[in-house]
């Protein structure tokens, strides 16, 4: 087993995607085992355009300390995280800031469209950080002293002018923006990842900032149709309805817990027969057929059949029957003359046999034959 030890920056490539995505799932000094399969050993920022010269230069060094294993195998990895560094943005001015939320709400979206939910949401939470004000100085002093170690860590930050006043401002209201967009992509991770609860949890607190939010009712209701709760997302799709009556997707939505409410409907029916009846489905189902009197022999037995009532004999029954009209067809091909229109007649008949023969195999024959009475 080769043993190295490794210092690298999350999503700059220089590990495959499946391994990083392995790696959300432990916490600073856990030890852990990987398994990852080939088509999880991919580079997906290699297909992207950098955003900046900044990020260009990352990936570059990252291409450097990538390193060299066979992405056509299967490969195991046995990872002790020794340390986790947090770069909250703290310190940066608000350009620098945004750029950073910015890129990392793109790399989200990207592993996000590639179905990767834990690696997405994992950059979008990085990327919520460099959207807070920083503290007073005061407090950041405090930091600096608690933080000492991770600080001289740190790669030294080049201080930059401040910023006018105006510039700062509009910097500002971008950054606004780009924290709810990656607030309800943060939500859309949770879902895809069936985190229901911690979904509806954001999305209360982005409705509470702003009630006409659609966005965040649309993902708010999502997570409380994940929670079975479907009074309560039927009030959150209409309230879109309202907002904005050609919302066709919150229309849609209605129309799905329409029919996950018959579903339960139905469930629950079932349910409650069986309890007060003391009843199984296949009872049921036999006494259908009981209750059918004055009927042909054929319309019992088709009765039967759509209902899941077939017995083995009727089966064997059947079979007989099938078989004789293949000897006869046999018969006549062989034996007589019988022209063109007869072959054909032939020809459909034994297709018919196979045809029954087939929908017969698919048949779930009931264990338990029907007693007379």
């Amino acid at each position: 087993m080769n043993k190295k030890r490794f210092e690298f920056v999350m999503g700059c490539g220089v590990f495959p995607d499946g391994f990083e995505s392995c790696l959300v799932g432990i916490s600073e000094g856990d030890e852990a085992k990987f398994t990852v399969s080939p088509q999880h050993l991919t580079f997906h920022l290699d297909s992207r355009k950098p955003s900046s010269k900044e990020e260009e230069s990352q990936r570059s060094e990252a291409k450097l300390k990538r390193i060299s294993i066979p992405l056509t195998k299967t490969l195991v990895f046995q990872v002790k995280l020794n340390y986790v560094e947090a770069m909250r943005g703290r310190g940066l001015r608000w350009d620098e800031k945004n750029e950073y939320s910015l890129r990392l709400k793109e790399e989200g979206n990207e592993y996000f469209s590639n179905g990767n939910y834990s690696i997405a949401l994992r950059k979008y939470e990085k990327g919520i950080e460099f959207t807070f004000d920083d503290p007073s100085e005061d407090v950041m002093k405090i930091l600096e002293e608690m933080n000492d170690e991770e600080e001289r860590r740190r790669k030294p930050r080049v201080k930059k002018e401040k910023l006018l006043k105006e510039r700062e401002d509009e910097l500002k209201k971008q950054r606004d923006i780009t924290k709810n967009q990656i607030e309800l992509n943060i939500c859309a991770a949770k879902i895809k990842r069936k985190m229901f609860g911690e979904a509806l949890d954001s999305t209360n607190y982005l409705i509470k900032e702003n009630p006409n939010n659609v966005k965040a009712l649309y993902r708010r209701g999502q997570a409380k149709i994940g929670l079975k709760q479907y009074d309560e997302a039927i009030h959150d799709f209409s309230t879109i309805c309202r907002l904005e009556p050609e919302n066709s997707e919150a229309k849609k939505q209605l129309s799905k817990i329409e029919k996950l409410q018959q579903g339960e409907r139905e469930k629950e029916k079932k349910l409650y027969r069986r309890m007060f009846n003391d009843k199984t489905e296949e009872q049921e189902n036999l006494e259908q057929i009981k209750e059918i009197k004055g009927g042909t022999a054929l319309e019992r037995f088709l009765i039967s059949f759509f209902t899941g009532g077939v017995t083995s004999q009727h089966i064997m029954i059947l079979n007989v029957s099938l078989g004789l009209l293949l000897l006869w067809a046999v018969w006549l091909a062989v034996f007589a003359d019988v022209g063109i229109h007869g072959y054909i007649f032939i020809f459909l008949l034994v297709g018919l046999i196979f045809s029954v023969q087939w929908v017969l195999s698919m048949v779930d024959v009931t264990k338990k034959e029907e007693k007379n009475e």
